[in-house]
């Protein structure tokens, strides 16, 4: 049980054991993605801030997330803490269940999320026995959406827990969230009866490979590979009681994790007892030397190997460095250091193993030594890594000797003291070549210094002048790193010799280290700069793309490289597992398919011997800034099995994108070949690293491999431009213009050529831009389509562009204008569906032309939906100002508005606002937009006029409708609108329906009349439309009361020639009084009446706005020719053709992440009998009957649901009606007398509460099934009762104005009515108001019960005591 093993069918011994699912592939993780349950983890925590499962969107205070990891949607679950309230520090805690036994190469992986003022510190422990060890601790800072963290868990004995902690104090919300917990590699050996050849059979019947044996880590599960007569002979030293044999200089000290200094890069346990307790080597200093750990001298090995395992840790910086040399002590030659190994660069918080093997003919050494790197890590002039590679072979074995079997190479290696002016000095170097991939020998043979290589002999060799691996000799670690090393294992084939009494000269001996003064330059550079000629270059300008030194040094080892020069170009291998990347020359491939043409050294996988991660990565030094043209030229070949992967992630900080992957390829073939291909980098900060991630079976069927040659990157430079960058309009048709996509975020704009459901605006079959959020990987919050810097030709320009949106759950697209040294400025943004149709869309820039100042523009993408495109075509940049928009959200400006100084545009999101309504109409929320203005007498004296007039609007070719959406009287909500005083605790009044100050005054009315009360809940004032054309002329007044909702206001207009719409706001002297106006929305043809539409030029009022607590989904509009990614009717019902529009809603998105979508009317006013017929369409296959219409009734008691169809229904047009009342909603109910009694919300004070409304609801009955829900033709017939609908073929079984279901509801109502006819009669006898829910109407109206499938809901207003 829970021990990374599934011994059961379906690995159900597993399930709740941090894992969730069938049994895994092998060599698959046991992940727990939180979609089906927690798996087993469970909150441990003390207080209210804890962790619970939950789904993006589910509660308002969610940590900002607006989609899991796994999916990527808002559909996916996850495990989170949200907002915690309290000001004491709190800790939320997640346990793992207990687990049982870890292998020595498990890993633990998970995705988190937080931001940097969500929380305080993050930590992860582990819990075995009684020891707790910190895995990972960190107090940030966090980069935005979901980051990685992997931890190797070292061999665990026994039970063991993992716990996840988010920590906040009273600065902190303490928002996080988890996901995707995945074990990697924990599972031991299972027994077998028998173990392929050469492999270890251990006493618990387990099978490891011969590398495993003897190596300090538990492999089998029970020690035994551990515990051999052939490990017995080895000399071991774990630094637990002293150094052993060892030697070591300044710069190295014996530690432990629990003595160490609070360092965040200072290792958390030691290797050898993976406690905390436990002692090793570490070096942290800046000593003048680099820190040198020498082994005694050993004999000749002879025909035997001398092996030596050892465990490394780098962490904490990307400058730090350890080095592993071999130093011969033959007395025929000179004493010449060989460089083994090493590894440089940040490797994360764990002990990596690796192994040497080393044949003599001579005595020997080996000296470990850290140094360390005062440059930029990895840039030109610093270590690449590769060359010392040359000198190793990790299979097989390094052999010294002094015969003729060998080429003679010779190299001088430049070591450069780049903090020193770049002054060099030399160490002999010695090249071996014939090396053979797999388990072939190497030979090396030390000569003199100065002589060169032969000419044409390019077997590998070093060229003179070489710059090597080490430079800045100082030896100081990188900032903020640390080294350390571990269990150093010799075999038994390395015998010390006798102990001489004085120390043998060797490569850091007083005598052969240079000093200070002999490396003291001529000319200074601060440290970490290059020094090129007569220049000092800064780390920040080594591969920036913008050349510096007269020879280009500092753009050398920047990633561009044939990888034939031993610094490959400054590619720096940083695996960690079985795999790593290194240099090979073609011809020592062993493969057919990579000579020829192919000639000469490239970049291949190779094996290795770490034990942690199995992929290997290999990454550029810091890079950039880069350009938009930015590309990567490359030459690959990849074989293997579906497994395995080939491919290119940009790194940058926390975050890695993928920008490339290899096909898959099969691997049967019988050589590899050679492919190009290109990379579109972009453009991007600084810094950004390429790494290049790779995965396969070396030992499995088939020649699988992979390789990298002839890496070049190309048009990187900033300043790189070309004729096209100046190109903003753009059609698509031949490429993108000056438009690229921006690299900040995983989600990209493509240029698509029309096929299928895409089609573009231009001609219906060219070219067009779009993003899909959807698109994979893309895991980032939006995609951005960006331009050029541009300089402005006048100081009012106009852009106009085609924009679609179509989908029942997209997201936002914004326009943005970007300058240096300013903020963003938001011009345009559209969010939701607005139907599968191209739309126009324009906006005005203004420059400063005296500024010189250029500006960017930027089409953001708001991955904030998962159902659904974005396309954008015809961009068309002129002088001069654009026409007013048809369409304003005053979401991101005023839309050009002239407010005259009173109006304003506002946002409630503090809800602080001193007057205007708690929220906008278009999104529904206090973070939405509006323009408002004050009509209290102080502001705007009685009879005064505020106007508000748009800019000009372009002639119209034919009559078009104006709507708009307009709210009057009502002041922010009050949250503290409560009743205090001598009858109780507080509790809330009107239901928070009232202003802060309207609650104040009706604290010191409480006997006063509603006429009294008039300032409270009368007019403000009078809204006037005004169309300016040649003459102004009124179209529209209102001036009835105010309430909650917003109210649709519409006018016709007709003008040939420019004009102006102009609201008048005509104050009526009512103190703390406002008008407020938003989305309008200009469309061709006459305005509909209230709540009827046929859907042809669109919804009509009707708003899709999605709800938050049904999934945020949306209803769309189409038509029938229209190509669609989703199923809809062949023809509409108004015209019968394909050309006709409808509403329709796809029930296939619905499931867990969402239950229903609503399309619901306007406001309605009260009515005694109205009629609400409609046509609707149900498209679902025979098989498949779970979609569901309803027509639904909102009144402010709650919502009835008055007629339903499910089931199969035919492809055709059927008809429906239902007939709807409400009598009570401005009306004063009897038995008030007028009177605002307290404590008693009588029904005079309904208006402020938000009107009726219509709403159809597509819902599921069962499981998700592909098909469309559609409707059209709605009418709705005010003051007329609906008629009995003629049977018509096809439509018999429909024609019917309430279903039956609805009987039985109409049966509790009478019920209700009953109980409340008694309730009143004891009401009178005791004196007081009626209870406002004791009415039900004769017909199915707007009334006070909600019903929800099998249960009858009371509003609050019914039970509340009075």
């Amino acid at each position: 049980m829970c021990n990374f093993v599934c011994d059961c069918r379906g690995c159900s011994d597993e399930t709740q054991c941090g894992y969730h699912g069938a049994s895994p592939p092998l060599g698959a993780p046991f992940t727990c993605d939180f979609e089906q349950d927690s798996c087993g983890w469970r909150d441990i925590s003390t207080s209210g801030y804890r962790w619970f499962r939950d789904r993006a969107g589910a509660v308002p205070e969610d940590p900002g997330l607006h989609s899991d990891h796994t999916l990527g949607t808002d559909l996916g679950w996850y495990v989170a803490v949200v907002t915690h309230r309290g000001k004491e520090a709190s800790t939320a805690a997640l346990r793992s269940p207990v687990l049982h036994e870890a292998a020595p190469t498990c890993e633990l992986r998970l995705w988190y999320h937080a931001a940097s003022a969500d929380v305080a510190e993050l930590r992860l422990e582990l819990t075995h026995g009684m020891e707790t060890l910190t895995l990972w601790q960190s107090s940030g800072p966090w980069g935005p959406g979901w980051q990685e963290l992997v931890v190797a868990t070292g061999r665990i004995r026994g039970d063991f827990r993992v716990t996840f902690s988010a920590i906040r104090n009273a600065t902190h919300r303490g928002a996080v969230a988890l996901d995707d917990v995945a074990f990697w590699g924990c599972a031991l050996p299972t027994p077998q009866a028998r173990c392929p050849l050469g492999h270890h059979h251990c006493r618990n019947k387990a099978c490891v490979e011969p590398h495993q044996l003897c190596d300090g880590d538990d492999n089998c599960g029970d020690s035994s590979d551990e515990d051999t007569p052939t490990c017995s002979h080895h000399m071991s030293t774990d630094f637990e009681t002293g150094l052993g044999l060892w030697k070591l200089s300044e710069g190295w000290t014996r530690n432990h994790s629990a003595g160490g200094p609070e360092h965040p890069a200072w290792p958390r346990r030691d290797h050898s007892r993976n406690s905390a307790q436990g002692y090793f080597l570490v070096s942290m200093a800046e000593p003048v030397a680099p820190a040198v750990l020498s082994s005694p001298e050993f004999q000749a090995s002879g025909p035997h190997n001398c092996s030596l395992i050892f465990y490394h840790y780098l962490h904490g910086s990307e400058a730090s460095c350890l080095q592993l040399f071999l130093q011969t002590q033959s007395p025929s030659a000179p004493q010449v250091p060989i460089l083994l190994r090493r590894r440089h660069g940040e490797l994360g918080a764990a002990w990596v193993r690796d192994r040497v093997d080393i044949q003599s003919e001579h005595p020997f050494r080996v000296r470990p030594a850290r140094a360390a790197l005062g440059g930029q890590a990895g840039g030109p002039g610093s270590p690449s890594g590769s060359w010392g590679r040359e000198l190793r072979e990790q299979v097989g074995a390094s052999r010294l000797s002094a015969g003729s079997s060998w080429v003679l190479l010779w190299a001088a290696c430049v070591w450069r003291d780049q903090s020193q002016g770049g002054v060099a000095f030399q160490w002999p170097l010695l090249k071996g070549c014939g090396g053979v991939m797999g388990g072939g020998v190497r030979t090396y043979e030390v000569q003199g210094v100065g002589q060169r290589s032969q000419p044409g002999d390019n077997r590998g060799r070093w060229a003179p002048e070489t710059l090597c691996s080490q430079i800045h000799l100082a030896g100081q670690t990188g900032p903020g790193g640390v080294v350390g090393l571990d269990d150093l294992i010799l075999s038994d084939g390395c015998q010390p010799v006798l102990e001489v009494s004085h120390s043998p000269p060797g490569l850091w001996s007083p005598a052969s280290w240079p000093g200070p003064s002999s490396l003291q330059p001529q000319r200074f550079c601060e440290p970490g700069h290059l020094s090129c000629g007569d220049l000092c270059v800064p780390p920040e300008q080594l591969c920036d793309f913008q050349q510096q030194c007269e020879g280009g040094e500092d753009e050398q080892e920047c990633g561009t490289t044939d990888f034939e020069p031993p610094t490959a170009g400054g590619w720096e291998d940083a695996s960690v597992g079985r795999l790593q990347w290194g240099r090979l020359l073609a011809q020592d491939s062993g493969d057919p398919g990579t000579s020829g043409a192919a000639a000469g050294h490239f970049l291949s996988l190779q094996r290795a011997w770490g034990q942690l991660t199995a992929e290997a990565r290999v990454l550029t030094p810091p890079l950039g800034p880069s350009g938009p043209h930015c590309e990567l030229h490359l030459a690959y070949h990849f074989q293997s099995h579906p497994q395995g992967f080939l491919a290119l992630v940009v790194v940058e900080g926390s975050t890695r994108e993928l920008v490339w992957q290899a096909p898959s390829s099969n691997s049967g073939s019988s050589s590899r070949s050679w492919k190009v291909d290109t990379v579109l980098l972009g453009a991007r900060r600084r810094p950004f690293q390429l790494e290049f991630v790779g995965l396969v079976d070396l030992d499995g069927p088939g020649q699988q491999g992979a390789g990298v040659d002839n890496v070049i990157m190309k048009d990187c430079s900033t300043s790189v431009a070309t004729k096209r960058d100046t190109e903003v309009s753009c059609n698509f048709e031949r490429d993108t213009c000056g438009w690229h996509t921006g690299h900040l975020t995983d989600a990209h704009w493509h240029r698509m050529e029309s096929r299928g459901p895409g089609y573009d605006h231009t001609t219906g079959e060219g070219y067009f831009v779009l993003l899909n959020p959807t698109d994979p990987p893309a895991r980032g919050p939006g995609g951005h389509l960006l331009t050029q810097p541009q300089m402005p030709a006048a100081s009012e320009e106009c852009l106009s562009f085609w924009y679609h949106l179509h989908g029942p759950q997209i997201g936002t697209l914004r326009l943005v204008m970007r300058q240096d040294g300013k903020a963003d400025t938001h011009l345009w943004s559209q969010s939701g569906t607005h139907g599968n149709c191209w739309h126009e869309a324009w906006a005005t820039l203004h420059h400063q032309m005296d500024s010189g100042a250029q500006y960017q523009l930027l089409f953001q993408g708001l991955r904030d939906g998962y159902h659904g495109t974005m396309a954008l075509d015809d961009v068309a940049l002129r002088p001069g100002p654009c026409w007013a928009p048809k369409r304003c959200s005053f979401e991101d400006s005023a839309c050009g508005f002239s407010t005259g100084g009173l109006w304003t545009r506002q946002t409630n999101t503090t809800g602080r606002a001193t007057w205007g309504p708690s929220t906008d109409h278009t999104t529904e929320t206090a973070q939405g937009h509006y323009m408002v203005v004050n009509t209290s007498p102080q502001t705007l004296p009685r009879g005064h006029i505020a106007s508000l007039t748009s800019e000009e609007h372009r002639p119209l070719a034919q009559p078009s409708c104006l709507t708009f959406w307009y709210h009057l009287s009502l002041q922010n909500p009050g949250e503290g609108c409560q009743e205090e005083g001598p009858w109780g605790p507080p509790r809330p009044l009107c239901q928070g329906h009232l202003g802060a100050h309207q609650c104040r005054a009706l604290s010191q009315h409480r006997s006063s009349t509603v006429a009294d009360l008039s300032w409270l809940l009368g007019v403000a004032g009078t809204l006037q439309v005004h169309v300016e054309e040649a003459e102004r002329r009124q179209v529209l007044s209102i001036n009835d009361h105010g309430g909650l909702a917003w109210r649709l206001g519409s006018v016709d207009v007709q003008a040939q020639r420019a004009w102006r719409v102009v609201f008048e706001a005509v104050a009526a002297g009512v103190e703390r009084s406002y008008m407020a106006v938003d989305d309008l929305l200009l469309q061709d043809g006459p305005c509909p009446r209230p709540a009827s539409c046929d859907f042809e030029t669109g919804l009509c009022g009707w708003s899709h706005l999605p709800w938050p607590d049904l999934g945020r989904y949306s209803w769309d509009w189409s038509s029938g020719a229209t190509p669609s990614h989703y199923p809809q009717p062949p023809v509409d019902h108004t015209l019968g053709t394909d050309a006709g529009h409808f509403a329709l809603f796809e029930t296939s998105v619905l499931g867990p992440g969402g239950r229903a979508a609503w399309l619901h009317s306007q406001p309605l006013p009260a009515t005694k009998a109205s009629c609400l017929r409609f046509w609707y369409q149900m498209g679902f296959p025979e098989q498949f009957y779970k979609g569901e219409l309803r027509v639904l009734l909102r009144s402010p008691r709650g919502q009835l649901a008055v007629w339903g169809a499910g089931g199969h229904r035919r492809h055709q047009w059927l008809e429906g009606q239902v007939e709807v009342a409400s009598t009570e909603e401005f009306q004063v109910r009897p038995g008030c007398s007028g009177e605002l009694r307290w404590g008693v919300l009588c029904e005079s004070t309904q208006l402020l509460l938000p009107p009726n409304q219509i709403v159809f609801e597509a819902t599921l009955g069962g499981q998700p099934a592909l098909g469309p829900i559609a409707l059209d033709d709605i009418e709705y017939l005010a003051g007329q009762r609906c008629q009995l609908l003629a049977p018509s073929q096809g439509d018999t079984a429909v024609a019917t104005s309430v279903p039956a279901a609805v009987g039985g509801a109409l049966l509790l109502l009478v019920l209700l009515g009953l109980l409340g006819l008694l309730g009143r009669l004891w009401l009178q006898k005791k004196g007081g108001c009626p209870s406002p829910g004791s009415t039900v109407a004769a017909a199915p109206g707007f009334d006070n019960i909600l019903f929800n499938a099998d249960q009858v809901t009371l509003p609050a207003l019914v039970t509340d005591n009075p």
